[in-house]
């Protein structure tokens, strides 16, 4: 099983508040509990694992599906109690928490190094022109671009 599907097995994922979001390639669908359960026992901190169908939409809104959850010592893969699969967190980016909903509105942990990096040049370009900058992204999503 393990060999015979080695390229599809999720090798990553992405932490979102006390949530894992992993995609799970159509070939190993049928090992989705598996799945949820190694991450569940592997990260004792994680609530819930979300299986990432992708964005959808102009907004970029993601297709997420509950596929284990955490209550207590208690683990879920099937019939997940619905007070277990709320997906509104706090995260914490640049010293600020951010409250958002990956099903309602757009937001990344993994672009958290791009945005200080625009946020570096921001400031280079600010003392090159020597006056103050207001910088505005339309595609930031949750939460401001940039930080001061």
């Amino acid at each position: 099983m393990l060999i015979e599907h080695k390229e599809a097995w999720p090798s990553s994922h992405e932490f979102f508040g006390d949530m894992m979001i992993v995609r799970i390639d159509d070939s190993i669908e049928k090992f989705t509990s598996e799945i949820a359960q190694a991450k569940l026992l592997s990260h004792p901190f994680i609530r819930l694992v979300l299986s990432d169908g992708g964005v959808l939409g102009e907004l970029r809104i993601r297709d997420l599906k509950p596929i284990g959850a955490r209550k207590d010592s208690e683990l879920y893969f099937e019939n997940i109690p619905s007070e277990l699969t709320n997906t509104k967190v706090s995260v914490k980016e640049s010293g600020r928490y951010i409250s958002c909903d990956p099903q309602v509105a757009y937001y990344s942990t993994k672009l958290q190094t791009e945005r200080l990096e625009t946020l570096r040049l921001a400031k280079e370009l600010r003392s090159e022109l020597n006056r103050p900058l207001a910088v505005c992204d339309p595609f930031c999503g949750v939460g401001p671009a940039l930080s001061t």
